[in-house]
């Protein structure tokens, strides 16, 4: 994010910030993540700009008068990762991958061109949840050398859940920028506690998007990828030319 403030005809002053982060998405182990933070200042001298640029860039088109409405956008996604498991103190990581898949029903108030929000039920089914080792059966490929664990799934009342939360978007021309905080009311396990959600919707259409999301637990813990698609019901957003 930064401002661009025009001084004069040819000279501009900017300055802002930045945030990056780096990530598998927890598709993968390792899965540390790298962060990073930027700083920018400058002065940009413009070649060649005329007078008149200065004046249209001050001139606010019509813009039709926003009618207020609920909206309902219906998401399904699915993703992959891996899962690590703790034995004693120590935690291993699964030898492969689980598959994840889910859906989001919720029903956004538009309060203007820039902002909704509302409420979402949130439905799940992950492989990775709740699987675990037991000190039975726990060794294997023992000639190989390999004191790698073996990994147990359990039945998939364990790995189903749906929760409740509460959305915030923050509308552009043509991406959405969203967050959430919720609750699963039904799940066992891993599955319980709060949620996080932080999601990118691309219009494809005026009724449809591209979904991108990532789901995290306790505001720590990496859950998964939310990758799908979206399908916007009821949009009454005029058309501003």
């Amino acid at each position: 994010i930064y401002l661009n403030w025009s001084l004069s005809r040819y000279f501009d002053f900017i300055i802002g910030g930045d945030f990056t982060h780096f990530s598998n998405g927890n598709t993968k182990f390792p899965n540390a993540g790298v962060n990073t933070t930027g700083a920018k200042i400058g002065l940009v001298y413009n070649f060649n700009r005329e007078e008149a640029d200065l004046t249209k860039s001050l001139v606010h088109p019509y813009v039709p008068r926003f009618p207020r409405h609920i909206s309902y956008d219906l998401v399904l996604f699915g993703s992959w990762r891996r899962k690590g498991v703790y034995v004693g103190e120590k935690q291993i990581a699964s030898p492969g991958s689980y598959p994840v898949a889910g859906f989001n029903f919720a029903p956004m108030y538009n309060l203007n061109y820039k902002l909704r929000f509302g409420i979402s039920l949130d439905g799940v089914y992950d492989g990775s949840a709740n699987v675990y080792t037991e000190d039975a059966l726990v060794e294997y490929d023992a000639g190989s050398g390999s004191s790698r664990r073996k990994f147990l799934v359990p039945g998939i009342q364990h790995q189903l859940a749906l929760g409740l939360s509460g959305r915030a978007e923050y509308v552009m021309p043509f991406f959405t920028i969203g967050v959430g905080l919720g609750t699963n009311v039904l799940g066992r396990g891993d599955l319980r506690g709060l949620y996080q959600v932080f999601a990118l919707k691309i219009d494809m259409t005026r009724s449809s998007f591209l979904h991108i999301g990532y789901n995290l637990q306790n505001f720590q813990t990496p859950n998964y990828l939310m990758l799908g698609l979206g399908f916007r019901f009821n949009n009454k957003y005029p058309k501003v030319r």
